[in-house]
């Protein structure tokens, strides 16, 4: 079995001996390429359209270990609104179908795909500040040849069904 443990060129040899049925020797030379799989987190954007305010939309983001032999551990995951227009990153929420909650750190086992799912759940004031809310979802993970953090800007709209206009009582 072939276990690469740098991300490098890798030669050798091998030597093969048989005495059944019959009495063979054979020797050969092999190469390969070891190949660090980091996370690939394969959206950078995530449009969730237009939502009602009791509504709840999931979109889900695939986060595929393709390494054969090293976990991928997966150390902190956070929405915020740094840097966004129209940041309103409280109506956005996450879970793991791996893990089936929000725990963390955890790892994601070789050869395994986690899901995450992000909730978007406008319940907010229906004002015209409202109308568009955007967040950024953070992934920090690491294996002990890497570490990274990847992001994914989200946005939605909450639908506007009535605008409230409050009248004052004297």
């Amino acid at each position: 079995q072939f276990a690469p443990t740098q991300e490098t060129a890798y030669n050798g040899t091998a030597r093969a001996i048989s005495t059944t049925p019959c009495a063979i020797q054979q020797a050969g030379t092999f190469t390969g390429q070891g190949i660090i799989y980091r996370l690939d987190v394969p959206l950078s954007f995530v449009n969730y359209g237009l939502v009602r305010p009791c509504d709840c939309i999931v979109r889900e983001i695939p986060l595929p270990n393709q390494s054969a032999f090293k976990p991928i551990i997966v150390d902190s995951i956070w929405i915020d609104g740094r840097n966004l227009p129209n940041a309103i990153p409280a109506v956005y929420s996450w879970r793991s179908k791996l893990t089936g909650g929000r725990t963390l750190p955890y790892q994601i086992p070789p050869s395994t795909t986690d899901t995450l799912e992000i909730s978007f759940c406008p319940n907010i004031p229906a004002t015209q500040q409202n109308l568009l809310a955007n967040g950024k979802f953070h992934i920090r993970s690491h294996t002990s040849d890497w570490n990274r953090e990847d992001t994914v800007t989200m946005s939605g709209r909450r639908e506007l069904n009535f605008q409230p206009a409050p009248t004052p009582i004297n």
